[in-house]
């Protein structure tokens, strides 16, 4: 709060230290990435909460974080799918939420827009993709400031053609829902 407020005033502030240890900057980019700080899982939950929304509309039932599922090392997905989704395979996804400006991205990021979100579906990838044999697996990575990996997109695209044969949403379907995520990012990152 210390931090925000100086910045309404339009003063620089770097004496404020996070619970993490770490010093804020002066543009408050620390508060977008701490894993200590509170807005990190609210948008994580709010993104899979949205996903399981649209889920819903396009008649699919889900299961958020299924206890029957899990990997290996005993982590569990976000959600998935209880009816099959392609090829008689269930869908079971992870949402994450990597900061486009945290120390780890902001070198991919300054460089291409949307790298940090592939970055982070190769490492889910990498954690669930052989870990859950009898599902299909998607990494959902939305950056906090907007960009997302392609197979997300994609996923986005599909769901938003099955919601579209369920009820008519018109031409601007995809359009629209890509801006409710945007929007509801915003919101979670104030």
């Amino acid at each position: 709060m210390q931090l925000a407020e100086c910045r309404s005033w339009g003063r620089k502030d770097n004496k404020y230290t996070c619970r993490c240890g770490a010093g804020a900057d002066e543009f408050g980019h620390h508060g977008l990435v701490c894993r200590l700080g509170g807005g990190r899982q609210l948008r994580h939950s709010a993104l899979n909460d949205y996903i399981c929304r649209l889920f819903s509309k396009a008649s699919i039932p889900v299961l958020k974080e299924p206890s029957g599922i899990s990997a290996h090392d005993g982590r569990r997905p976000d959600g998935c799918t209880l009816i099959p989704w392609r090829a008689g395979r269930c869908l079971a996804w992870d949402v994450t939420v990597p900061g486009t400006l945290a120390k780890r991205y902001v070198n991919l990021t300054s460089k291409e827009c949307g790298l940090a979100a592939a970055r982070a579906a190769d490492e889910k990838m990498k954690k669930y993709g052989n870990a859950l044999p009898s599902m299909e697996f998607l990494p959902i990575c939305i950056e906090v400031l907007g960009p997302m990996n392609p197979n997300t997109l994609k996923f986005l695209k599909e769901i938003c053609k099955m919601i579209s044969a369920e009820i008519t949403l018109g031409p601007m379907k995809l359009a629209f829902k890509y801006y409710k995520l945007n929007q509801m990012l915003r919101h979670k990152n104030n």
